[in-house]
């Protein structure tokens, strides 16, 4: 079966600003419906909660190791935030049916705005922006974009 995609089919968001989870739920719900997702910005996406303990989760799973073979010794984890978008992403789709596999193919992830994106307008998700210094409770929240995240786990292209 052959698809005609056109330039309407894909979808151009921004990433600044926008909580990394529901970001990507709401991204894997798109391609599995089929569209084509691009994410620019992929550095100023952001994690909620303590900085410490979101620091000490992604440095945590980048010194692992692994236990089954002697020739592989550590488990590769990435440290770009375009990479960490991707995987966070990729990782709510089946990966072993067919469907969710083209679902991954859909998806690009940038940091900053490539040239070819700059005329197009960007979208935003509404559901998963970060609406404020405060939950609805009254809470302050505390944040880490993905940039700050990846710059600790030893990434130093900015």
């Amino acid at each position: 079966m052959i698809e005609n995609r056109t330039k309407t089919d894909e979808v151009v968001i921004d990433a600044a600003g926008h909580v990394v989870g529901r970001l990507a739920s709401v991204a894997a719900k798109k391609l599995l419906e089929g569209q084509k997702i691009t994410l620019v910005n992929a550095e100023k996406a952001v994690f909620t909660g303590n900085k410490r303990s979101i620091k000490g989760h992604y440095l945590m799973l980048a010194r692992r190791k692994q236990r089954t073979s002697h020739k592989k010794i550590t488990v590769w984890y990435p440290s770009r935030p375009d990479t960490l978008l991707k995987n966070s992403i990729t990782r709510m789709l089946p990966k072993k049916k067919p469907r969710g596999r083209n679902a991954a193919s859909r998806l690009r992830v940038y940091t900053g705005i490539p040239n070819q994106y700059t005329a197009e307008k960007l979208q935003t998700i509404e559901k998963a922006q970060l609406r404020g210094a405060t939950s609805s409770s009254g809470k302050i929240l505390k944040s880490m974009t993905l940039g700050d995240l990846a710059a600790e786990m030893g990434w130093t292209k900015r």
